[in-house]
């Protein structure tokens, strides 16, 4: 007697953006990542993603980035958004990524260090 396979089939837009990443962490979060943009453009599945037209798909991504702003820190902009570029790039949808990564905010730097001054590196030499 052979077993049934019970397992819901993926959407191949899916299965495509699966196959295109090599990591397991990766998968993991890019999956994350996706499921959060998915549920913010309000659609039943990932199919859904790909039936607007290129120029819906632009103005949803612009929406997007706009409504992430003051929510996320702005270094993890790119961590939010590579995975939605990769789902399109590789179901042949043509995005513009320069146009949505203008809209990023500036990045902040963790430490809250600046470089040396001049007059502080003369100290340093002359007290060596």
């Amino acid at each position: 007697m052979a077993i049934q396979n019970r397992t819901v089939e993926k959407p191949r837009s899916l299965l495509i953006f699966e196959e295109s990443i090599k990591s397991d962490e990766t998968k993991k979060a890019y999956f994350f990542a996706l499921e959060k943009f998915r549920k913010f453009a309000n659609v039943g599945n990932y199919n859904d993603l790909l039936k607007a037209d290129e120029k819906s798909i632009q103005r949803l991504l612009e929406d997007f980035v706009i409504s992430l702003k003051g929510k996320i820190s702005p270094n993890t902009f790119n961590t939010q958004l590579s995975p939605v570029f990769l789902f399109y790039q590789v179901n042949d949808v043509n995005i513009n990524k320069i146009r949505i990564k203008k809209m990023f905010p500036a990045k902040v730097k963790r430490s809250g260090y600046s470089a040396f001054h001049e007059s502080y590196v003369l100290f340093l030499f002359s007290h060596y």
